[in-house]
């Protein structure tokens, strides 16, 4: 299947107890966010490629 973005893409799951999944389904909308130039090759090549990333439209309080 050809998506946007990375090829590591994640799914939600759908579950009725909101405690459960509330951190993953806010980890996930940011994950699969990620652009297609982030490496995966190694943690040490994707921790400089999130280094450059803007994440402040998922943050939750945001001052602009």
């Amino acid at each position: 299947m050809l998506t946007r973005g990375h090829a590591y893409k994640l799914y939600k799951s759908r579950s009725s107890n909101v405690r459960v999944i509330f951190f993953a389904s806010r980890v996930v909308t940011v994950w699969n966010s990620l652009p297609d130039s982030v490496g995966f090759t190694s943690f040490a090549v994707f921790k400089r490629c999130i280094r450059n990333i803007d994440f402040s439209e998922f943050l939750k309080y945001n001052d602009v």
